[in-house]
This record gives C-alpha cells, sequence and structure tokens, in this order.
C-alpha cells in the first residue's frame, strides 16, 4: 500500500550524475575542459548571461565542426556515470509513494535518456535540442536555470509547496528551495539558509522522505 502520492523534484548534474551533462557534451564537442570552465566561470561570475553563454557554446559548436547526431547525443547520456545509490534512490522513493521527476537546466534529449535510466516517472528540460537531419544544429534555452525550473514545475503543474521535496546540490535550486522542501546534497553556500535538511548523499536522503 502506497502513502499518499506526493511529488519529488530531482535535479540532475552532480545530484544524480558523477560530472556534468553540459561538459560531457561541450568537450565532445570539440571545446576543451579550459574553455569550458572559463564559460562558465563567465556566466557564474555575471560577465556573461545564460543566453549569451548558450550561444557562445553553440558558436563553438559549429567553428568546431564538430557535428553530433541525436544518437551520438543519446549515447553520451547513456554512457555518463550516474551516482551509485541513485537508480536505487529513485525506486525506493517511488515504493514510498512518491511521483519522481528529474528536472534539470540540460538539453532535453540527455535529460529524458538519464530519466529513463533511473526510471523516473517523468521529466522536465530547460534547454530543447534542435536538430536538422539528425544533426544537432541549435540549443533553445529558456535561459536562468532557476527560475526556467519554476516555470517548467508550473507548467507541468507540480504542486509548489511544502508538499513537494526537492532534491539538489547546487544554486540552480535556490528558486525551487524558497518554494518546496529543500533537501541539500553537499556543502552550496546559496542553498545551505533555504535547505530544510543537509545530507551526503542520496542514500542518506532516503530517511529523510
Amino acid at each position: 500500500m502506497h502513502a499518499q502520492e506526493k511529488t519529488l523534484i530531482l535535479d540532475l548534474d552532480g545530484t544524480v550524475t558523477k560530472h556534468s551533462t553540459w561538459e560531457v557534451l561541450n568537450t565532445s564537442f570539440g571545446i576543451t575542459p579550459e574553455m569550458d570552465k572559463e564559460l562558465f566561470e563567465q556566466y557564474q561570475t555575471g560577465t556573461l548571461q545564460y543566453l549569451d553563454w548558450i550561444k557562445k557554446l553553440v558558436d563553438l559548436y559549429k567553428s568546431n565542426n564538430s557535428p553530433l547526431t541525436k544518437q551520438q547525443l543519446i549515447q553520451l547520456a547513456e554512457d555518463i556515470e550516474l551516482s551509485p545509490d541513485a537508480v536505487d534512490f529513485v525506486k525506493i522513493a517511488k515504493e514510498k509513494g512518491y511521483v519522481v521527476v528529474l528536472v534539470s537546466g540540460s538539453v532535453d534529449v540527455m535529460v529524458e535518456t538519464i530519466a529513463k535510466r533511473l526510471n523516473a516517472n517523468s521529466w522536465l528540460a530547460c534547454s530543447k535540442a534542435v536538430f536538422e537531419n539528425e544533426m544537432l544544429v541549435n540549443l533553445l534555452s529558456m535561459g536562468d536555470e532557476g527560475p526556467a525550473k519554476i516555470k517548467l514545475v508550473n507548467e507541468a503543474k507540480i504542486d509548489l509547496s511544502d508538499n513537494t521535496i526537492s532534491i539538489g546540490d547546487g544554486g540552480n535550486e535556490k528558486e525551487l528551495f524558497e518554494l518546496t522542501t529543500g533537501i541539500l546534497i553537499g556543502n552550496n553556500q546559496t542553498l545551505l539558509p533555504l535547505a530544510k535538511m543537509r545530507v551526503d548523499s542520496l542514500t542518506e536522503a532516503l530517511s529523510l522522505i
């Protein structure tokens, strides 16, 4: 007998994966790890707006002449290393009566693939891959991930209240943590004051849901 159905919003990068899906995608397109880090830091410090950051990435994809097919994008998401307890966490959360939704700023094709690997109930992504003849030609982004996630969750008619649990590890969860019961994995200083609880792993979070 399941408990009353509630929603659990799960972050992707750094929460259910070991590495950033953006980093995996960008380096597969021929962007050096150094350039990838530099652009990300420019976004984080505010020198580069989110949409400009995405545009620069797409321009680099094109100039490096390393086109990826949709199937290659799916394969990248199939191969990315998951946190060792991620699959079990989703399974047990569902057994406890939660609807588990993977919500990410990453690219829809990759988010969908990882959601399937986790057996999550559903997924939402802030970035959409645009293909021509099965080749990735552009990324359409909703902008800053924090507000974009709220917009997606609202559109999906997911309850944004203390009845909904959000689990994440990075600053992009700030808006979700303000409106839901937030469980922080790690020590992100932006999320720490907003988190109802702090844990070191998904396994540890299981006793709190």
